[in-house]
């Protein structure tokens, strides 16, 4: 992503602001010379994780599990429009029945049948196999690191 010098003269101003609060809320901003291009606009929780990479996971393991025919072959709303980033308003609904369906469809799967990457099998979540007693199954497992179920 290229950005303006007005752009990156915005994020050193943020920087700085965020700087100056930062012993009353936990939240770090990079300057743009900290990051490599492609970082920029990627959330990232405290350990380390990126959110992005939860998404690709949840998009990987619906795929592989639930979609035999292709991507977004069963759940087109969610695997092509969504994922791509947006989805029209009169597709909400459509997209809303495709979700209930995964998640139920999810919760016969146990925690160790997650797949990180659909294109590479052997990719692993950076957690590894130390996940939350709490998660039974693949209809639970993608949670943030704040305790936030991606189904609810």
């Amino acid at each position: 992503m290229q950005i303006g010098s007005a752009m990156k003269e915005q994020l050193r101003q943020l920087k700085l602001e965020c700087d100056r609060v930062s012993e009353y809320i936990d939240i770090c901003i990079h300057s743009p010379e900290e990051l490599e291009p492609e970082q920029l606009g990627y959330c990232v929780d405290p350990e380390g994780n990126c959110l992005a990479t939860l998404l690709h996971g949840f998009f990987s393991t619906i795929h592989h599990h639930l979609e035999p025919n292709g991507w977004g072959s069963k759940y087109p709303c969610l695997m092509n429009h969504l994922y791509q980033g947006e989805i029209e308003n009169t597709l909400l609904p459509n997209l809303l029945q495709e979700v209930k369906g995964i998640h139920s469809l999810l919760q016969n799967y146990s925690p160790d049948k997650v797949i990180w990457d659909a294109e590479d099998l052997s990719q692993q979540p950076p957690w590894g196999k130390n996940i939350s007693e709490h998660i039974t199954s693949l209809g639970n497992y993608f949670v943030t690191s704040e305790g936030e179920d991606l189904f609810l």
